[in-house]
């Protein structure tokens, strides 16, 4: 899927999401509601892109598999305040940007830590909901020394399936946009990533 057909499909149904927002509200006005929930999710970034460096070689990232979790509060109806954290180790290669050489490769580590809303919509016992986010997004690769930080955004579209008492299922898809800062060892570019992911989520 190109990216400008994902973009225009999370678009879409994000705008499908919110049209149904309110019939998410009538349902559950009056219902006892989880004020804080707990979230655990494994899923597979992919389309990870890659970088400059300042040697005129450029890194490029398979896809990888991540993990994460999100503690977030509910203040009303319909909107949830967190905070996400995701890890993943992707595979790299090293090119020369002029000869298309592979000088080196190996496994980069990677998290973000973001700020996030998620907003609910839909009705009966699924549920669509949007999120957003924003954060840093840090690269641990021993070739540039240490760890570089990006600030990083994401947006996103879920569906909740219900479980025994506060348990839910959700699937998401989201775009991540990392903007890579120009320092001493990387250049600067954006980073466009795409990440599927599937969990539960638990309300106290």
């Amino acid at each position: 899927m190109s990216r400008t057909l994902a973009r225009t499909l999370l678009l879409a149904l994000a705008l499908a999401g919110l049209h149904s927002a309110p019939a998410c509200a009538q349902r559950r006005a009056g219902l006892s509601m989880p004020r804080v929930w707990l979230s655990a999710w494994a899923g597979r970034f992919v389309d990870f892109g890659g970088f400059s460096d300042d040697q005129n070689t450029f890194f490029q990232f398979d896809d990888a598999t991540a993990f994460g979790g999100s503690v977030h509060v509910r203040p009303g109806q319909l909107a949830q305040f967190g905070v996400d954290v995701v890890w993943s180790r992707p595979p790299y290669q090293r090119f020369d940007r002029e000869t298309v050489e592979v000088m080196s490769s190996g496994d980069a580590t990677t998290l973000a830590a973001l700020a996030s809303l998620r907003l609910a919509g839909g009705g009966g016992p699924l549920a669509l909901y949007l999120s957003g986010a924003a954060g840093a997004f840090f690269w641990n690769l021993e070739e540039l020394g240490g760890r570089e930080t990006d600030p990083a955004f994401t947006l996103g579209i879920g569906l909740d399936y219900g479980l025994a008492g506060n348990a839910v299922l959700f699937g998401e898809y989201g775009q991540w946009w990392v903007y890579h800062q120009k320092d001493d060892t990387v250049q600067k570019n954006t980073a466009n990533h795409t990440l599927f992911r599937v969990g539960l989520r638990y309300g106290f």
